[in-house]
C-alpha cells in the first residue's frame, strides 16, 4: 500500500507568506541604507576629473613602451568627455583608430580634446585657454614615436588637475 505523504511538498500559503516576509525584510534594510544625495552633494553640471600623478603616468609609460601611455589617453579622454558632458567619442575608437592610422589620429585627438576641454572649462566659468596648436606643434617636432606623446598627455593631465582643484 502507498501512503501519499504529502508532508515534504511545502504548501503554497506557506510559500508566499515567506516571500513577503522575504520582501518585507528587503525592504526595511533598504530603508536602512541612508540618502546618497546630499544637501552638500554638486549638482551634475559640475563634474570635475579626479586629479592623477603625472610624473608616474610619465613613468609607467616609459618603463611599459607606451602601453600605459595607451591607458592614460584613454583616461583623458573619458575625463574630458566627463567634465565637458559631451560623448563625442569611445576611449576604445581613440586607441583603435591610434594604433590603425600609426599615431596620426592621435594628433587630430589631441587637437579636438584640447577644444573640447577649453569649451568644458568656459562652461564652469574657469579660466580657459586653447592650447591645441601648441599641441600640434609639440607632436610634431618632439617626434611622436620619440616621447611627444608624453609631454602633450602631461599637459592635458596638468589642466585636467587645476580644473579638478578649481
Amino acid at each position: 500500500m502507498e501512503t501519499n505523504d504529502n508532508s515534504n511538498i511545502p504548501n503554497s500559503n506557506e510559500n508566499q507568506q515567506n516571500s513577503n516576509n522575504d520582501f518585507s525584510m528587503n525592504a526595511s534594510i533598504l530603508e536602512e541604507i541612508p540618502n546618497l544625495q546630499t544637501e552638500n552633494s554638486a549638482p551634475d553640471n559640475s563634474i570635475k576629473p579626479a586629479p592623477r600623478s603625472i610624473p608616474g603616468w610619465i613613468i609607467g609609460s616609459i618603463l611599459t613602451c607606451g602601453l600605459l601611455g595607451l591607458v592614460w589617453m584613454a583616461l583623458i579622454n573619458n575625463d574630458v568627455q566627463e567634465f565637458s558632458q559631451r560623448k563625442t567619442r569611445s576611449s576604445a575608437v581613440v586607441i583603435l583608430f591610434s594604433i590603425i592610422t600609426c599615431s596620426i589620429y592621435t594628433i587630430y585627438w589631441v587637437y579636438v580634446t584640447s577644444q573640447e576641454l577649453s569649451y568644458a572649462e568656459e562652461n564652469n566659468k574657469l579660466r580657459t585657454k586653447d592650447d591645441g596648436i601648441l599641441y600640434i606643434i609639440l607632436c610634431l617636432f618632439t617626434g611622436w614615436f620619440g616621447g611627444g606623446w608624453i609631454i602633450v598627455f602631461a599637459l592635458l593631465q596638468n589642466r585636467l588637475n587645476i580644473v579638478s582643484k578649481s
